[in-house]
């Protein structure tokens, strides 16, 4: 009786571009966390329209440019990108390590976009109350030129007389008062 050996053959079939470094190798560790990284490579592919490169070659040279980094016609909020290029880890104990623990951190990239945007929202609403405000008392100080202007006479007018004068002339005539005590420039109430 011969015995033969347990020899097993195995064919693997990978889609380059969506399969993580893992399944290169005839021992590599598979499981939700391959998945994780074919579903972010997918979704890279989606929304970039570039086929990521192959998970073998970034081992040695990891050239994969994030979402947040590219030109796209809808840019790509930088808390997903995060989440997806994570996904994508070349080393799977990098990566999520299953579905759901990806989804909570979509969810939770969502929240802080959604807060981050709301943020940006208020300070672009507080500019532009500034600027009008600003234009508002622009506007109002063309339109009253003479108001202004004899304002600001008076107020030089006060500043270059001293402090009995002053009060005469806020008093209307004030000659009566000054020269009622004969002391000349003290005004006596």
């Amino acid at each position: 009786e011969v015995s033969m050996p347990d020899y097993r053959s195995v064919t693997v079939m990978v889609k380059h571009g969506y399969a993580p470094e893992e399944q290169y190798r005839t021992h590599g560790s598979q499981g939700p966390w391959t998945d994780v990284y074919a579903l972010s490579a997918t979704l890279y592919h989606m929304i970039s329209g570039t086929l990521p490169m192959e998970a073998v070659e970034r081992l040695y040279r990891d050239e994969l440019i994030p979402l947040k980094k590219l030109t796209l016609p809808a840019p790509v909020p930088e808390e997903i990108s995060d989440v997806i290029e994570k996904g994508m880890s070349v080393r799977a104990e990098n990566r999520y390590q299953g579905m759901e623990e990806m989804y909570q951190a979509l969810k939770e990239a969502r929240k802080q976009e959604a807060e981050r945007q709301a943020r940006e929202e208020e300070a672009r609403r507080q500019e532009a109350e500034r600027q009008a405000q600003e234009k508002a008392e622009r506007n109002a100080a063309q339109e009253q030129p003479g108001e202004a202007a004899q304002d600001q006479a008076e107020r030089g007018k006060e500043s270059l007389t001293d402090p009995p004068e002053q009060e005469r002339l806020r008093q209307g005539d004030g000659s009566s008062q000054a020269q009622g005590d004969g002391q000349g420039g003290t005004v006596c109430g």
